[in-house]
């Protein structure tokens, strides 16, 4: 076998490793609600967005809703199995957590949705559990939601 070869048959291997077992078993950071009732705050790292942050850099306005907001979370599942393969992880009256999963390398990413009745605005929350950047992969998957919303 040639040296190329080898080299190759190594990066598949890492690469297959990578995406079997590394990427599918990552955990989920800090989900949920805040004993305030807000959704957690972004990490430290670019790839995650919320409309709960002060960080200028992490910020995206929260989704604006119309119509019954009891119909809010049912017209959400509908609008999410329009933008991407995902699973419903959590969900209650007023609180929504899917994640999401990449076509190619099946990262994972948790998106978390919080009900506001009182502002009539859905709170949004987009984190990517591995790495440091997304390649505004969270922000992009936000937009996609409102726009279908």
């Amino acid at each position: 076998m040639s040296t190329i070869a080898i080299v190759l048959l190594i990066i598949a291997t890492l690469f297959l490793i990578l995406r079997v077992v590394i990427i599918p078993n990552a955990p989920a950071k800090a989900l949920g609600l805040t004993a305030e009732g807000t959704l957690q705050p972004c990490p430290t790292t670019p790839n995650c967005v919320s409309s709960q942050t002060d960080k200028v850099s992490a910020y995206v306005a929260p989704l604006t809703l119309e119509g019954s907001m009891d119909e809010a979370m049912p017209r959400l599942r509908r609008v999410l199995a329009q933008v991407g393969p995902h699973e419903i992880k959590t969900e209650s009256a007023d609180y929504l957590h899917a994640v999401f999963i990449t076509p190619l390398m099946g990262y994972r990413d948790d998106v978390e949705f919080l009900l506001d009745r009182s502002a009539g605005v859905m709170h949004v929350r987009s984190a990517s559990r591995l790495g440091r950047k997304d390649f505004n992969v969270n922000r992009t998957r936000v937009e996609a939601i409102r726009s279908a919303l």
